[in-house]
Protein backbone atom coordinates (compact mmCIF):
# COMPACT_ATOMS: atom_id res chain seq x y z
CA UNK A 1 0.00 0.00 0.00
CA UNK A 2 2.84 2.41 0.86
CA UNK A 3 4.45 1.89 -2.55
CA UNK A 4 1.11 2.41 -4.31
CA UNK A 5 0.45 5.58 -2.32
CA UNK A 6 3.87 6.96 -3.25
CA UNK A 7 3.24 6.21 -6.91
CA UNK A 8 -0.13 7.96 -6.77
CA UNK A 9 1.37 11.14 -5.35
CA UNK A 10 4.31 10.90 -7.77
CA UNK A 11 7.13 10.19 -5.31
CA UNK A 12 9.53 7.28 -5.19
CA UNK A 13 10.01 5.01 -2.19
CA UNK A 14 12.87 6.35 -0.05
CA UNK A 15 16.23 4.62 -0.51
CA UNK A 16 16.67 4.27 3.25
CA UNK A 17 14.20 3.93 6.09
CA UNK A 18 14.97 4.75 9.73
CA UNK A 19 14.04 2.18 12.40
CA UNK A 20 14.12 2.42 16.17
CA UNK A 21 14.55 -0.60 18.44
CA UNK A 22 14.92 -1.44 22.10
CA UNK A 23 17.67 -3.83 23.18
CA UNK A 24 18.29 -5.60 26.46
CA UNK A 25 21.19 -4.25 28.50
CA UNK A 26 23.39 -7.29 27.85
CA UNK A 27 22.85 -7.15 24.09
CA UNK A 28 23.49 -3.40 24.10
CA UNK A 29 26.75 -3.89 25.99
CA UNK A 30 27.80 -6.68 23.63
CA UNK A 31 26.92 -4.53 20.61
CA UNK A 32 28.94 -1.56 21.87
CA UNK A 33 31.93 -3.75 22.77
CA UNK A 34 31.86 -5.62 19.45
CA UNK A 35 31.58 -2.40 17.45
CA UNK A 36 34.50 -0.91 19.38
CA UNK A 37 36.63 -4.03 18.81
CA UNK A 38 35.78 -4.03 15.10
CA UNK A 39 36.35 -0.29 14.76
CA UNK A 40 32.87 0.35 13.40
CA UNK A 41 29.58 1.84 14.57
CA UNK A 42 27.01 -0.36 16.35
CA UNK A 43 24.64 0.14 13.41
CA UNK A 44 27.22 -1.59 11.18
CA UNK A 45 27.15 -4.69 13.39
CA UNK A 46 23.34 -4.72 13.22
CA UNK A 47 23.46 -4.39 9.43
CA UNK A 48 25.86 -7.34 9.26
CA UNK A 49 23.47 -9.40 11.34
CA UNK A 50 20.52 -8.51 9.16
CA UNK A 51 22.55 -9.36 6.07
CA UNK A 52 23.36 -12.78 7.56
CA UNK A 53 19.68 -13.50 8.23
CA UNK A 54 18.79 -12.34 4.69
CA UNK A 55 21.48 -14.61 3.24
CA UNK A 56 20.26 -17.54 5.34
CA UNK A 57 16.71 -17.00 4.12
CA UNK A 58 17.82 -16.80 0.48
CA UNK A 59 19.89 -19.97 0.84
CA UNK A 60 17.03 -21.80 2.54
CA UNK A 61 14.77 -20.86 -0.34
CA UNK A 62 17.45 -22.24 -2.70
CA UNK A 63 17.36 -25.58 -0.85
CA UNK A 64 20.39 -25.02 1.40
CA UNK A 65 18.97 -24.58 4.93
CA UNK A 66 22.27 -24.51 6.87
CA UNK A 67 25.03 -21.99 7.47
CA UNK A 68 28.37 -23.46 8.47
CA UNK A 69 31.81 -22.35 9.66
CA UNK A 70 34.72 -24.63 8.93
CA UNK A 71 38.47 -24.87 9.40
CA UNK A 72 38.59 -27.62 6.82
CA UNK A 73 36.07 -27.45 3.95
CA UNK A 74 35.69 -31.23 4.16
CA UNK A 75 34.50 -30.99 7.77
CA UNK A 76 31.64 -28.94 9.17
CA UNK A 77 32.70 -27.83 12.66
CA UNK A 78 29.66 -25.75 13.59
CA UNK A 79 26.32 -25.09 12.00
CA UNK A 80 23.42 -22.73 12.59
CA UNK A 81 20.11 -24.49 12.27
CA UNK A 82 16.88 -22.55 12.12
CA UNK A 83 18.39 -19.06 11.87
CA UNK A 84 15.42 -17.99 9.77
CA UNK A 85 13.08 -20.97 9.92
CA UNK A 86 13.73 -24.40 11.31
CA UNK A 87 14.52 -26.89 8.55
CA UNK A 88 11.64 -29.12 7.61
CA UNK A 89 11.92 -32.61 9.05
CA UNK A 90 12.21 -35.33 6.44
CA UNK A 91 10.06 -38.41 6.75
CA UNK A 92 11.98 -41.54 7.72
Amino acid sequence: MFKVLLEIIGKRKPEKVRWTMTLSADISEWLERTAREEGVQPKDIIRRGLSAVKLAQEQREAGRPYIGFVNDPAKLDLQFVGLVNAPEKKAA
